[in-house]
């Protein structure tokens, strides 16, 4: 925690601190401007703000963010260009039960913006659950390879979309998840992940040595493992 320091503007705090069971401690607080370093698995943040109340058993969060860099730790390609974050967030435990949930989470960076809520849950009769669904706005699909998740995307799949997406703009892009995440990319329909890209004006080079496909009006879906492409009329050089 040293490794971190941290650096902020407590503006309220109140605590309820039951001396017979400290488990069941309440506390309230308001911060402004927290910063930290990295550490561990944890990147550098500058400018956080929010609250927070509740105890170990329930309680809810807001944060808001603003325009930074932040390290992706790996999971993707490059760092996210931060524009702005805001959400509210709750969560309830009892004994091993462990239920987690986002509202109104919105999100701005390099060419996307989205907007969406989550849910998750986990427990000892129950495989974790995980869902969300959001709505996405796309600026420049040329930056598409800076948000690919590469943990968990086939590499063939990650390097060809990378370099084969070379522009375009998407309007009300969905993004839908249903499932245990340990199982995707739900190979045996397990659950569901689907992205929908309605792509306009895109530039798409799908074969190495061979005219891009421009201007592209194409939609593009993505279903667990794979992908579907479908334009009502394509354009390959003077064809």
């Amino acid at each position: 925690w040293q490794q971190a320091n941290p650096q902020g503007r407590i503006t309220h705090l109140a605590a309820d601190m039951p001396l017979n069971d400290l488990q069941q401690t309440r506390i309230a607080v308001q911060w402004q401007q927290l910063s930290w370093q990295a550490f561990q698995k944890i990147p550098a943040v500058t400018g956080l703000s929010g609250s927070l109340t509740g105890d170990m058993a329930q309680g809810e969060t807001t944060l808001e963010l603003g325009q930074q860099t932040l390290s992706s730790q790996g999971q993707l390609q490059a760092p996210i260009e931060l524009n702005h974050f805001s959400g509210s967030f709750s969560w309830q435990r009892n004994g091993n039960n462990l239920a987690l949930s986002g509202h109104d989470i919105d999100v701005s960076a390099k060419s996307v913006a989205a907007k969406g809520d989550f849910s998750y849950q986990q427990s000892d009769q129950q495989p974790p659950n995980l869902q969300i669904l959001a709505g996405i706005n796309a600026t420049d699909g040329a930056d598409a390879w800076r948000y690919f998740p590469i943990k968990i995307m086939p590499k063939g799949l990650v390097h060809y979309l990378s370099t084969a997406i070379q522009g375009g703009k998407a309007k009300n892009a969905t993004l839908v998840f249903a499932g245990n995440p340990h199982q995707f990319p739900f190979i045996h329909n397990e659950g569901t992940f689907q992205v929908t890209v309605p792509l306009k004006q895109a530039k798409f080079a799908f074969q190495p040595g061979w005219p891009a496909l421009s201007p592209l009006d194409i939609n593009l879906n993505f279903v667990n493992n794979g992908l579907w492409m479908k334009a009502d009329a394509i354009r390959l050089g003077n064809v």
